[in-house]
């Protein structure tokens, strides 16, 4: 006898489960990147230099070239420099192991981004979050350099974790919560604090919240952490009055300023497009899921509809949102998205499965050619295109690259070729398709990505052009060098021999200034004024300028 189920009550047949497979997949998403390139801009110089500060003895207060470095509070330049102390340069070099603490905040994000997964949705839901989320290309990019964004990534998790966790083990949940506050005031200041805040409030007027457990999660966590949350500002006030008064007056919000001026925006149509690519495939997924709304658990539709709501407020209120801070968008939509996975149609999986497979399988090959073209001039027109956009790079080839490459490309090939395909298996092709075209760029294509990011070849390039009588000059410091470009400050002093001082800093009368020019400002400097100009490679707008002035 045939009898119809309705499709909201078909349970959905669980496919194969390969742990070991997820944790493949993540550990070889999390590693490159992380090693073996020079300090990338724009904030890799900076973030570095503020950490040999601390390492210098300015621990609460870090400065650079005399002025406070306190855009946030330093717990990243904090465990940064311990990461140094422990491991730099027995183990590995000093970029490398600044870069480790961006890996282990990635990984934490992602097991509580997992295990948010699972309390909210349901058993087997968390590795769909953490393949969702691995596949979205702006996860890739903040989560391999440094800076306080995987800290804050990982407070944003650990919050939905212990949220899911409250309805189960209270004391845990209120742990949870206490630390990602905590990880959240000293990643970004207060905006990720209110904002965590206002949720918990608004989530115990919920039919769905307003449980005893999830009080009594809140008010461990309230008092756990609060006396953490005190800590830094009374040291700093105690100990350093003037680096207080900044960081409160200039930052106590984040992007939205200080107590001084609040700067306030409208980008809620630049938030929109930076989504589209930002948080792809998580938002389509999301829309799927909210097509099948009325099967749709009440407190997950509350919980994230309230989320998605207030962190678009929240960046809407900023001039200039950096696309970083759509970290407060991708969990919720990963969860939405993860929420019906199971249940999609087999054409829709397939779809999706078939546009990852083609986008990345077109990406991997070009970047297979462009590897070739750099370093072997095949195909010619390629390697004509690279050398034109990257003129100065020299060709270094290594064996290690070239296996990694080789070892991930057939495994991929394998993944896509399975047939059945649904959800899961679709967005499983998608996180190693992207996780593939990641790995060969940083592998087969890091000694030429990185040649184009790093300042090293600008400051070479200068260094070279000098004359002897000019370097002997600096170096016995009978003459100096003077810049009020941070970023040229970093850069110079990092990977140069020659020190280039703050305009604030220098005690000497120097007679050479390195500036940041444009090309109308440049034609005003007479010949003999200029000694040395170039820019960093792929930056042609802005002319770095050595001029001399009596």
């Amino acid at each position: 006898m045939l009898t119809y189920v309705p499709s909201h009550l078909r349970i959905a047949q669980r496919p194969n489960e390969w742990p070991w497979a997820l944790l493949f997949l993540v550990f070889v998403w999390l590693w490159p990147g992380i090693i073996s390139h020079d300090l990338w801009r724009p904030y890799e110089p900076t973030i570095y230099a503020a950490i040999q500060s601390v390492r210098q003895g300015n621990i609460l207060a870090p400065t650079l070239f005399g002025e406070y470095y306190l855009p946030n509070s330093p717990l990243f330049l904090w465990l940064a420099s311990i990461s140094q102390s422990l491991f730099s340069p027995w183990a590995m070099s000093s970029y490398t192991a600044v870069r480790l603490v961006t890996a282990l905040f990635m990984a934490i994000s992602l097991a509580c981004a997992g295990g948010a997964g699972r309390e909210l949705l349901g058993k087997y839901h968390g590795r769909s979050v953490v393949l969702i989320l691995i596949g979205t290309p702006g996860i890739m990019i903040f989560g391999h350099m440094m800076g306080n964004t995987p800290i804050l990534f990982a407070a944003i998790c650990a919050f939905l974790y212990g949220i899911g966790l409250s309805q189960r083990k209270v004391w845990s949940a209120g742990i949870l919560i206490a630390i990602s506050w905590i990880l959240a005031f000293y990643s970004d200041n207060l905006p990720p604090l209110l904002f965590m805040g206002l949720i918990s409030i608004l989530l115990s007027f919920s039919e769905s919240w307003k449980t005893r457990q999830f009080a009594l999660s809140i008010a461990i966590a309230i008092a756990i952490s609060l006396p953490l949350l005190i800590i830094y500002p009374y040291l700093l006030w105690q100990y350093h009055p003037d680096a207080f008064y900044y960081w409160h007056s200039q930052h106590l919000f984040g992007a939205l300023g200080g107590t001084e001026k609040i700067q306030l925006g409208f980008s809620s149509l630049r938030i929109l497009k930076n989504l589209l690519w930002f948080a792809m495939p998580a938002w389509i997924l999301s829309i799927f899921t909210l097509y099948k709304i009325e099967t749709l658990n009440k407190s997950i539709l509350y919980l994230t509809q309230l989320w998605i709501l207030l962190a678009f407020i929240l960046l809407s209120l900023q001039n200039y949102p950096q696309n970083y801070q759509l970290i407060y968008l991708l969990l919720p939509l990963t969860l939405l998205g993860a929420a019906k996975l199971d249940d999609m149609r087999r054409g829709i999986a397939a779809f999706i499965n078939w546009f990852g497979i083609a986008i990345f399988g077109i990406a991997a090959v070009l970047v297979w050619l462009m590897f070739f073209a750099v370093n072997y001039g095949f195909p010619e027109k390629l390697s004509q295109m690279s050398a034109q956009f990257n003129p100065y790079f020299t060709p270094d080839w290594n064996y290690f690259p070239m296996i990694l490459a080789c070892a991930f490309t057939p495994i991929w090939l394998w993944a896509i070729t399975r047939k059945n395909v649904r959800g899961r298996q679709a967005v499983t092709n998608w996180a190693a398709g992207m996780t593939l075209v990641w790995t060969l760029l940083m592998s087969l294509f890091l000694p030429w990505i990185d040649s184009l990011k790093s300042y090293r070849p600008a400051v070479m390039a200068m260094h070279n052009s000098l004359g002897q009588e000019i370097k002997q000059e600096l170096i016995d410091n009978k003459n100096c060098i003077i810049s009020d470009n941070r970023h040229i400050l970093t850069a110079w002093n990092e990977y140069g021999k020659i020190p280039v001082y703050s305009t604030n800093q220098s005690l000497l009368k120097c007679n050479y200034r390195l500036s940041i020019m444009n090309k109308e400002s440049l034609s005003y400097l007479m010949q003999n004024e200029i000694i040395w100009s170039g820019n960093r490679r792929g930056q042609r707008d802005d002319i770095i300028v050595l001029i001399y002035h009596n």
